[in-house]
């Protein structure tokens, strides 16, 4: 998939995101990882994974609930793996802030 849409030239791995920033008036994102660089972009897709569970404080959560979807329910563990699971039946895909306006 990454071949076909071209997506490596974009992409970088085994970096830590530290700071998100959203700029309604600009209509683009600004992020920030742990060594320092700087990017930006239109789209972000915010990847943690199907063991992992963002920190986010409730507030934030409320504030952004369209973005951060992926979270799963408490409590619920697959007995092969171990790791917490969820089956909830909804859209992981999320149109930017513009165009949810």
């Amino acid at each position: 998939m990454s071949e076909v849409l071209d997506l490596r030239k974009d992409t970088i791995l085994n970096a830590k995101v530290t700071e998100a920033k959203y700029d309604k008036k600009a209509n683009h994102w600004t992020l920030t990882t742990s060594a320092g660089h700087e990017a930006s972009a239109r789209h972000v897709i915010f990847v943690t994974g199907t063991s992992n569970k963002t920190s986010f404080s409730g507030e934030e959560m409320e504030e952004n609930k369209n973005t951060y979807q992926a979270l799963f329910a408490q409590g619920k563990y697959n007995s092969d793996t171990g790791f917490p699971y969820n089956f909830e039946k909804r859209s992981f895909y999320d149109l930017s802030p513009k165009e949810r306006e």
